[in-house]
């Protein structure tokens, strides 16, 4: 299970990786998957008609297969958590792993980073602030007073 953080527009998020997992879930897509596979070894053959003892077709293949495998065949859980607190967690079932994770990924170094900078930027003790008029006068003030 990966967690996505969000700030807000929990709904949104909830939407995409439910379409993800809806296209990436379905017959369709695995039938893209082969056929590009396919495509991908006759062009490396086709390739290798023109270089003689030098077909890469197979270690693409492999390549492609252990990335497909790797990544896209797994699924996993996501669970979106609204860091604001409006919304409760929402988890969306059957998401690629490869997605998941780099989507967790991003998501925790973005949160990481909001809260870093949230402490760093706030100030110990709150700010005072004095009208433009009252600054106003003390500019003038000090003007008239060195002429």
């Amino acid at each position: 299970m990966f967690e996505i953080y969000a700030y807000g527009n929990v709904d949104t998020l909830t939407g995409v990786f439910n379409a993800i997992a809806a296209i990436m879930g379905g017959a369709d897509y695995f039938g893209l998957i082969k056929a590009i596979a396919i495509t991908g070894v006759l062009v490396a053959a086709f390739a290798g008609l023109f270089t003689p003892g030098k077909f890469h077709g197979w270690g693409w293949l492999m390549g492609f297969l252990l990335v497909y495998y790797a990544l896209f065949l797994p699924k996993s859980t996501v669970v979106i958590v609204d860091k604001l607190g409006s919304q409760p967690p929402v988890a969306v079932g059957n998401v690629p792993l490869g997605v998941a994770f780099f989507g967790h990924a991003t998501s925790k170094v973005g949160d990481v980073m909001t809260r870093f900078f949230e402490t760093a930027f706030q100030s110990s003790r709150p700010p005072t602030r004095s009208s433009p008029a009252s600054s106003r006068t003390r500019r003038t003030a000090s003007c008239s007073a060195t002429a």
